[in-house]
Formats: structure tokens, C-alpha cells, sequence
């Protein structure tokens, strides 16, 4: 980047004081017919028609601007030079810039509502909802603080498979407690709805697992088979179940009461323990693994469902400050045990 620089009057043992330096491409052409200065001294050489069309804020200030040094037009601004950069990159006809997180996606964000860019709101929406599986909680809160009221909901979804408790993050401040709140009464319906989910098997589409129609006469079974009766809809389909199956199921309980999630039944470590237990049976230890894969899988296909209608549903009231939001939490859910 080219740097002008400036020599401080009556101190030659001083270096010099840099005054500013030229961004990079594309807003270094000399063509350019206006200056933005940002708070660390990079210029940036815009074309003033693009952003007018961009920003009534910019179009405002460009009709009350001094000249520079140079005698070109400048814009002083309060952003560093790397919001202003991506900001820019997101109005000229140049490709969009990338987020890997949301300190990256944030202040560029704020600059924009800032200057009243209205138009790249759907764009900053796309970016927030991908970060939000990364970032949910920060996400959440990022979303309730402009007003995405679905953003927000997604957000609030990936949450769920944070484990709870949930790690303080800065982003809380900017919300109100009530809907912070609510998130967490969110996540407490999704928990109780995923644990019902786990006894209540009427939605399994087979019963052909090892643990239940293992003919070995060493395997031990329960002392009241009734208990592990998986969704029986007739006398008929009474089976006889395994006691460290029965342990499996209250393993499962417990974790999906701090993940309330597919994620949390999908991973491996979800039915490590249970491979392990089942060894002891000749016939179980050879099925167990593809049994056990096959039910958590139907199981995390019925968590999707089963959660997906425990609703959260934001609503943003405008004129007010970002924190006042008015989340409502609606469970439309009914559960058959």
C-alpha cells in the first residue's frame, strides 16, 4: 500500500508519523472520485456513485464532505480499515467476502446498519444462519439483536446440541433476560420431549433387535420383562429384554437431558458402552453393533420430528432498543406414552 508520512516539526531524532496509506485493490484506483479515511488511516478510493446507490447515509455525507490534502474529497470514518474493506467488497461488483467466525461477521454488520444499507441484511442473514451451527448461542443472540426473528429460531436449534449448561457468552449482554430466558425453557421442553421419545418406541418400524429376541438361555433378561415392553400394541408383542439395554436406555435419557438433539444420539460414543456390556453374549455381540446403529438411528429420525415441533417462535418489536425483544414459547407438540 502506497503511505504518505509526516515529519514532526523540530524533532529530527523523531521517525516519522504515518498520516495514511492507500487500501489495496479494487479501492486503490487514482480514478476514483472520493476518499473514505477510516479510524486507522487507510484511504479508500471509491467510486461515490456505488455507494449513494448503496447507502442514503453516504450519499448525505458525501454532499457535506471537505477536500483532502490533495485536494480530493474524504469521508473520515470511526471503522478500522478491515470492516471497511469487507463493507465495501460487499456493495462493488467484486466477490463476497468470507466469515470463518462471527468477530468477523459482527462489526461488518453493525457498520452496515449503521449507514443504513437495507439491502445487505439478506446477505448478512445467509452468513449468520451458517455460523449459528458453529456459534449458536452467539448466533442467537447476534439474530435477536437485529430483529431475524427466523434466524434466530435456527439458531436456537443449534443450541440444542450445545450441552448444558450452556459457557457465558459476550453476546447475552445485548439481549434482554427474559429472552434468554426463554431460549433456556426452549431447550428444557426440547430435553423432556427428547427423554419421552427414548421410552415411548411406539415409532420404531422393528422389534428385530438382539436385545430382544436373543435365544441364548445365558443372556440374562429381565426379571420383569414388561419393563422394556418397546411401544407393545397388543399381549403379543410382549418381549423379553436385557438389562444392560435397560441401562442403555436410561444413559440415553440422561444425555439427551443436556442435548436434546440428533447429534447427541448420532455420534459413536452415544452406544460405545453398550457394544461393551453386550459382549458377554455369544449371539448378542456379534449384532449388537448393527442393532444398536440401526435403533439410534430411527431414534435420532424421531428426535428430528418430536423436536422440530416444540416451537419458538420470536417476535421483534421494532422501536425499541435491540435487547427488547418478545420471544413467545408455543409447544405444539403431543406426545403418546
Amino acid at each position: 500500500m502506497a503511505e504518505t508520512t509526516q515529519q514532526i516539526p523540530g524533532d529530527d531524532a523523531q521517525p516519522p508519523v504515518p498520516t495514511s496509506t492507500v487500501s489495496p485493490s479494487p479501492f486503490d484506483k487514482p480514478s476514483a472520485d472520493f476518499v473514505l479515511r477510516t479510524a486507522d488511516h487507510v484511504d479508500f478510493h471509491i467510486r461515490r456513485a456505488i455507494l449513494e446507490e448503496a447507502s442514503v447515509v453516504f450519499a448525505n455525507m458525501f454532499a457535506d464532505a471537505d477536500g483532502g490534502p490533495s485536494g480530493a474529497p474524504f469521508v473520515p470514518l470511526t471503522e478500522c480499515s478491515q470492516t471497511i474493506d469487507t463493507l465495501l467488497r460487499m456493495c462493488y461488483p467484486v466477490s463476497d467476502p468470507e466469515f470463518a467466525s462471527l468477530d468477523e461477521l459482527k462489526p461488518v454488520m453493525e457498520a452496515a446498519r449503521k449507514y443504513q444499507m437495507d439491502d445487505l441484511m439478506p446477505t448478512f442473514t445467509r452468513r449468520l444462519i451458517t455460523l449459528s451451527a458453529l456459534f449458536p448461542l452467539q448466533a442467537y443472540a447476534l439474530a435477536l439483536q437485529y430483529g431475524m426473528e427466523d434466524t434466530a429460531r435456527v439458531a436456537a436449534k443449534h443450541c440444542l446440541s450445545l450441552t448444558h449448561p450452556w459457557p457465558y457468552v459476550a453476546e447475552l449482554e445485548r439481549i434482554s433476560g427474559g429472552a434468554y430466558f426463554r431460549l433456556l425453557d426452549y431447550q428444557a421442553k426440547c430435553a423432556q420431549t427428547a427423554q419421552a421419545t427414548v421410552r415411548s418406541t411406539v415409532w420404531l418400524k422393528d422389534y428385530r433387535f438382539t436385545w430382544l429376541t436373543c435365544t441364548f438361555r445365558d443372556c440374562p433378561r429381565l426379571d420383569v420383562p414388561e419393563a422394556l415392553v418397546p411401544g407393545a400394541r397388543d399381549a403379543n408383542d410382549i418381549y423379553a429384554g436385557r438389562p444392560w439395554f435397560s441401562a442403555h436406555l436410561n444413559r440415553t435419557q440422561a444425555l439427551l437431558a443436556t442435548r436434546p438433539s440428533r447429534s447427541a444420539v448420532d455420534h459413536p460414543d452415544a452406544y460405545e458402552q453398550v457394544v461393551r456390556d453386550a459382549a458377554d453374549c455369544p449371539t448378542c455381540r456379534y449384532n449388537i453393533l448393527t442393532d444398536v446403529r440401526r435403533f439410534h438411528a430411527e431414534l435420532a429420525n424421531e428426535l428430528e420430528k418430536r423436536v422440530c415441533k416444540v416451537c419458538l417462535c420470536a417476535q421483534y418489536r421494532p422501536g425499541l432498543e435491540s435487547c427488547d425483544d418478545v420471544l413467545h414459547m408455543q409447544v405444539v407438540l403431543e406426545v403418546k406414552l
